[in-house]
């Protein structure tokens, strides 16, 4: 099923309606030449005998040229139907047009051409209305990779970047609410006895540190005495008292005991009376993997800054270009695929396969030598209840020493931790704007979702398919071909988890939403690309214009999406045997949508536009259900306040509160 963003586009298109607005618009200019056909007919005949018959008898019907061209102003199809029926205009109905004027006076054989001028100009102007228009495949901005950045265009863009890390961060009364809430339910469990005492941890975006105040609280029950993880009996019994908890708690409503996920969870919402802030969040019981994966990506966030810039700046962007989701791929998908890009240009190591961040030429070399050997990287996966361990696929990369295992649910969790990350000095020196870029263009350009697999454990973005045997990401070329299995088994997208390694983190993302993320990727890319900024028409609007949300306006329209489904759309013509749509032609300048000149109308429209934000979540719509009594509006509003182009203090505040409440902001219509 296609990703729906909350504006009511769908993002992105299922192929099935792309064809099926190719069909309607094909059929509409069908319709359209057909008309055209028989009044240019009609218009000829006037133009070489000033009249136009047809077995002519009494109840011969006139109408002289100018009344022809003035109807066909109003409504081409009016015209026919005023002059005689459609289907009979070259049948049993008599139609004679005489080329005269109101005084009756034949008209000259310039006014009858002006008349056929117009005939064709209306026709034209009816057919581009109709005709479609193609989201434009930005295949020119391939070249960029190689251009050279412009004097101050760096620091320029590096200003914007710091503006969003500004505003990407929890405000102190968002994290007082959620302390507050963490020590409610810490309350609440400590009159719950399952053996051992317990704690109650964050974990997730809250636990590494890529937060604001509308990220969710993902909480997790563990015991402070002992790792061995619960088994799911235990767990089901220990979530339900939890969400029996939550419901005599005031302020906890929408508590919801899913026990049919892969990982069981409560999810619940919080929102107390005299803050008015809205939280989402869930608690899961003895998930001791995720607290792994949590302490992983803060281990490379804490290495080097540029990963916290790059990964906050993708995180937003998915958000409000309404990519990513939990029915589609999340967040975590998306860090895994940005910590792999990462570690093949060396900005960070690959911790699972050293025993030290001191990675020098000798960790390198031998991680370029593994991507292309399918033997070393299928060695490298740890067999649950191996006790001898072989020295070549699990020793360090840069020492040789043998690497520890640690098993955690039939895993190797294993990660060089250590205290601390000063000691770690990257030899990749580019910014954070310039990694941001690379980060797009690759993806957008280089990555093949065919046969490209990305690894973070393997530190590469790119590593063949084939080579991931245990990965759930079947041959895609088995299923392309067969428009029916696309929604059951094409996964375009594969993402292997750095510790479950049979986990794909992009198996819920449909096809479609994977062409539609690669086209993405490169719109990005064509915005933070070197020289862009002449073209913005002022400074400072770079990453504001790679965050606008998607106008209507511009992806409303199914048929646009046709040459962004490079791969769906020719195979899908294919089964239904039709030619609705050429990529060649599709590539025409006057084909494609004008994306640059729509975005920077829209660019305008915001900055005059105010964005509505309050206080508290009065203004969003919630359902309460039967949990509890909702709390209270916060009767105090903020004032609305419009965004500039250059992210200061006040921006900071802004950006925060309407990303906290995307319901309440202001989509601008282009």
């Amino acid at each position: 099923m296609s990703n729906i963003c909350v504006s009511g586009i769908k993002r992105f298109p299922n192929t099935r309606f792309v064809i099926n607005a190719l069909t309607t618009k094909q059929e509409h200019i069908s319709d359209i030449n057909n008309k055209y056909d028989q009044l240019s007919a009609i218009v000829r005949v006037v133009d070489k005998q000033g009249v136009y018959k047809e077995k002519p008898f009494p109840g011969t019907k006139t109408m002289d040229i100018k009344s022809v061209a003035k109807c066909l102003k109003e409504d081409i199809g009016q015209t026919v139907k005023r002059i005689g029926d459609a289907r009979d205009v070259f049948g049993s109905t008599v139609v004679v047009v005489v080329a005269k004027d109101e005084s009756g006076v034949p008209v000259s054989l310039t006014q009858t051409r002006n008349a056929k001028s117009m005939l064709n100009g209306v026709v034209k102007q009816k057919r581009n209305t109709v005709e479609p228009k193609f989201l434009n495949p930005l295949d020119h901005v391939r070249a960029a990779g190689s251009a050279a950045w412009g004097e101050g265009e760096l620091d320029q863009l590096e200003e914007e970047v710091a503006g969003v890390l500004n505003a990407y961060r929890p405000t102190g009364r968002g994290q007082e609410e959620v302390d507050m809430a963490l020590q409610r339910i810490r309350t609440m469990l400590e009159g719950k006895s399952w053996g051992d005492s317990i704690q109650l941890v964050l974990f997730g975006s809250r636990g590494y540190g890529i937060c604001n105040d509308s990220s969710d609280i993902d909480m997790m029950i563990t015991s402070k005495h002992t790792n061995k993880e619960r088994n799911k009996a235990e767990v089901k019994r220990a979530l339900k008292e939890v969400s029996s908890g939550l419901r005599s708690m005031r302020g906890f409503y929408n508590i919801v005991n899913i026990s049919s996920t892969r990982v069981p969870i409560v999810k619940f919402k919080y929102c107390r009376p005299k803050s008015g802030l809205e939280f989402e969040g869930d608690i899961s019981c003895s998930n001791a993997m995720a607290l792994h994966k949590t302490s992983l990506v803060k281990q490379y966030i804490d290495m080097d800054g540029r990963v916290r810039s790059v990964l906050v700046v993708l995180k937003k962007w998915a958000k409000l270009r309404e990519i990513s989701d939990s029915n589609t791929m999340n967040s975590y998908g998306l860090m895994m695929m940005a910590l792999a890009f990462l570690i093949s240009r060396r900005v960070v190591p690959p911790l699972q396969l050293l025993a030290t961040t001191q990675a020098g030429d000798r960790c390198w070399t031998g991680l370029s030598a593994m991507h292309e050997s399918a033997s070393r990287i299928q060695a490298a996966y740890w067999k649950p209840g191996s006790v001898v361990m072989p020295r070549e696929p699990f020793s360090c990369l840069e020492t040789g020493a043998k690497l520890p295992v640690c098993e955690i649910g039939g895993s190797n969790a294993y990660f060089c931790q250590i205290d601390t990350t000063a000691e770690w000095q990257s030899p990749n020196k580019s910014t954070a704007s310039q990694l941001l870029f690379e980060f797009f263009h690759f993806y957008g350009f280089s990555f093949d979702p065919l046969t490209h697999a990305v690894s973070p454990r393997l530190g590469s973005p790119s590593v063949s398919r084939k080579y991931l045997t245990k990965l759930e990401a079947p041959d895609c070329q088995k299923y392309l071909k067969d428009p029916k299995q696309w929604g059951q088994k094409l996964r375009l997208l594969a993402i292997e988890d750095p510790f479950e390694t049979s986990l794909n983190c992009g198996r819920n993302a449909p096809a479609e939403w994977v062409e539609g993320l690669l086209w993405e990727m490169r719109r990005a890319a064509s915005i933070l690309a070197p020289g862009y900024h002449q073209q913005v028409g002022g400074k400072g609007r770079r990453l504001e214009r790679l965050l606008l949300p998607p106008a209507t306006s511009i992806y409303g329209d199914y048929a646009a999406w046709a040459s962004v489904y490079r791969l769906l759309v020719p195979q899908m013509m294919k089964a239904t045997k039709s030619q609705l749509y050429d990529p060649a032609s599709g590539l025409r300048p006057d084909a494609m949508l004008d994306l640059d000149a729509l975005e920077k109308a829209q660019m305008g429209i915001v900055g005059q536009e105010t964005v509505e934000t309050s206080a508290g979540a009065g203004a969003q719509r919630r359902d309460f259900g039967n949990n509890s009594r909702p709390p209270p509006r916060n009767k105090q509003r903020r004032r609305n306040a419009s965004k500039p182009s250059l992210p200061d203090a006040t921006t900071t505040a802004n950006w925060r509160r309407a990303e906290q409440h995307p319901a309440e902001r202001v989509r601008p219509a282009v």
